[in-house]
C-alpha cells in the first residue's frame, strides 16, 4: 500500500503542472527524429520548450533533446535509447518504465520525477540530479556518473550492479533491498541512507561514509 500511495502522490504532483509547450516545437517533434535533429542542427541557439507534453509509448530513440524542457510532461513507457539528454529538464515529469538506456545525461534534472521501473542501464554523465525522484524497482546497471545527486531519492528494490558513482550524494536515500554487485562508490556520501535488506557483494567503497548510513541498516554480503 505504501508504494501505491507514493505513486499516486507523484502523479498528483505531475498533474499540477500546466501545458506550456511551444506549439511549433511540438509540431516539429511529431515529424520524427530526422526532421527534429535537422531542425536542432539548423537552430543551435533554440532551447526547445516541450513543457507538459503528453505521449504514451513514444519512440524518441536517437533524438537530440539537449537543453530541452520536458518538465511536467507525461511520457510513460517512452523510449529515449541513445538520445542526447544533456542539460534536459524532466522536473516533476511522469516517466514510469521509460527507457534511458545508454543516454548521456550530463547536467540533466529529474527532480521529483516519477520513474518507477525505469531503465537507466549504461547511462553516463556528470552533475545529474535525481533528487526526490521515485526510482523504485529500476535498472541502474552499468551507470557511470559523477558529482550527481540522489538526495531523498526512492531507489528501493533497484539494481545498481556494475555501476560507478564518483563524488555523488545519497543523502537520506531509500535504498532498501537494492542489489549491488561489482559496483564502485568513490567519494560518495551515504549520510542517513537506508540500505537495509540490500545484497552487496564484491563492491568498492573508497572514501565513503557507510558508517553515516541510517541507524539499523543491515549491510549483508559486502566484499570490499
Amino acid at each position: 500500500m505504501g508504494s501505491v500511495k507514493i505513486v499516486l502522490l507523484f502523479t498528483l504532483i505531475m498533474l499540477s503542472g500546466c501545458d506550456k509547450y511551444d506549439k511549433k516545437h511540438k509540431v516539429i517533434l511529431e515529424k520524427g527524429v530526422v526532421a527534429w535533429n535537422q531542425w536542432r542542427s539548423d537552430n543551435p541557439g533554440i532551447k526547445p520548450n516541450l513543457v507538459g507534453v503528453k505521449y504514451y509509448k513514444a519512440d524518441f530513440k536517437g533524438f537530440d533533446f539537449s537543453n530541452t524542457d520536458f518538465s511536467f510532461s507525461e511520457l510513460p513507457f517512452a523510449d529515449f535509447t541513445g538520445s542526447d539528454l544533456q542539460n534536459t529538464n524532466f522536473t516533476k515529469s511522469y516517466l514510469q518504465v521509460a527507457n534511458f538506456k545508454n543516454c548521456m545525461l550530463t547536467g540533466s534534472n529529474f527532480y521529483r520525477a516519477m520513474m518507477y521501473g525505469a531503465n537507466l542501464n549504461g547511462v553516463t554523465g556528470k552533475n545529474i540530479s535525481f533528487s526526490r525522484a521515485y526510482l523504485d524497482s529500476s535498472d541502474l546497471v552499468n551507470l557511470n556518473v559523477e558529482n550527481s545527486f540522489f538526495t531523498n531519492t526512492f531507489l528501493a528494490d533497484s539494481n545498481l550492479s556494475g555501476s560507478t558513482f564518483r563524488g555523488s550524494f545519497f543523502y537520506d536515500t531509500n535504498m532498501k533491498r537494492t542489489f549491488i554487485v561489482k559496483a564502485h562508490f568513490i567519494d560518495v556520501d551515504f549520510k542517513d541512507a537506508d540500505l537495509s535488506g540490500s545484497f552487496i557483494k564484491q563492491s568498492e567503497f573508497t572514501n565513503t561514509n557507510l558508517q553515516a548510513a541510517r541507524s539499523g541498516t543491515n549491510f549483508i554480503n559486502i566484499d570490499k
